[in-house]
């Protein structure tokens, strides 16, 4: 017995996606919930819980599928993929959802919306000191609570600060 040739593709397209994406939805002409997939199976099992079988613009509870809608539409009308950017707080921590809506490539009548999740990092001491040095600015800056002056060359030349005890 052979394979069904659009489920054979479809499992390859979503074993891809899978090895980056936090979520991933098939979502028909019809703007249905039809698969839900994740990373791992516990998201993917209360994925499908929460979405599976709902249509995208009845989903209230959730501001990223919601925002979502509008290129879902997109993408059906003009077969185009569509990418932006969900920017949250979530447990206190900077937290970035870039999505990307693209038609599916095993059928017409299906979209993907991929999303991925990463924490935003603090721009640290290195990164600061490599951005800084490309433009040629100089910065300085005081902890007070560790009592340490933070300054790079360029940026004592800005200063008239000598260092000193605090």
């Amino acid at each position: 017995m052979d394979s069904d040739p659009v489920n054979t593709s479809r499992d390859a397209v979503i074993k891809a996606f899978k090895t980056f994406a936090f979520r991933i939805f098939e979502v028909s002409r019809d703007e249905k919930i039809t698969n839900v997939w994740a990373g791992s199976t516990e998201d993917e099992e209360r994925g499908r819980a929460l979405y599976l079988g709902l249509y995208a613009s009845d989903i209230n509870n959730d501001t990223i599928i919601r925002e979502c809608v509008t290129s879902i539409r997109t993408v059906f009308r003009q077969g185009k993929a569509q990418f932006f950017e969900y920017n949250i707080t979530l447990d206190g921590k900077a937290t970035r959802f870039p999505i990307k809506i693209l038609p599916a490539s095993y059928s017409s009548d299906f979209i993907l919306v991929i999303v991925e999740r990463s924490e935003v990092k603090e721009v640290t001491e290195d990164r600061w000191r490599l951005a800084l040095d490309a433009v040629g600015d100089g910065i300085w800056d005081v902890n007070l609570q560790t009592r340490r002056i933070f300054s790079l060359p360029s940026g004592k030349r800005y200063s008239d600060i000598r260092k000193t005890k605090l």
